[in-house]
């Protein structure tokens, strides 16, 4: 039988790497995470990674490409809908990290307060660039 650990955790040790921004008005608040883990890095490690399966399912979900709409039983045919949509979901995510970085998150998102996930960044901004006729380009740089 595991051992179970108990780890008060201050939200500031996890808002760094949080992929919404809309839980930094957390920060002075505490979680108590249950877990099985020795390590607390190991702890903040796994949590951190959770943040950002959320944020995904809710951009493959209702906030994004809303993939249950499709309606498809069918194996192989939900299996290429599937790949199709995770290759554009890496290539939006991709493309809203490169908008965050080049400066221009202000021209999909609000100014005052951060309400998308990168992953809707880059959808707005690929819509706002075809909408406006501009090309979408994307660099792929990858440390082998």
């Amino acid at each position: 039988m595991p051992q179970w650990k108990l780890y008060h955790i201050w939200m500031t040790e996890l808002t760094e790497l949080l992929p919404c921004e809309r839980v930094t008005r957390l920060r002075n608040f505490t979680w108590l995470l249950a877990t099985n883990l020795d390590d607390p890095q190991a702890v903040l490690r796994c949590y951190r990674r959770r943040m950002w399966i959320e944020e995904m399912f809710g951009d493959l979900k209702g906030h994004g490409v809303d993939i249950e709409s499709t309606q498809l039983w069918h194996f192989l045919r939900l299996s290429r809908l599937t790949l199709a949509v995770v290759l554009l979901y890496c290539w939006l995510v991709t493309f809203g990290s490169q908008t965050i970085k080049s400066g221009r998150r202000r021209l999909v998102d609000r100014n005052e307060r951060r309400d998308y996930s990168i992953f809707r960044i880059g959808w707005n901004t690929a819509e706002r660039r075809l909408i406006n006729n501009l090309s979408l380009h994307v660099s792929f740089d990858f440390c082998l």
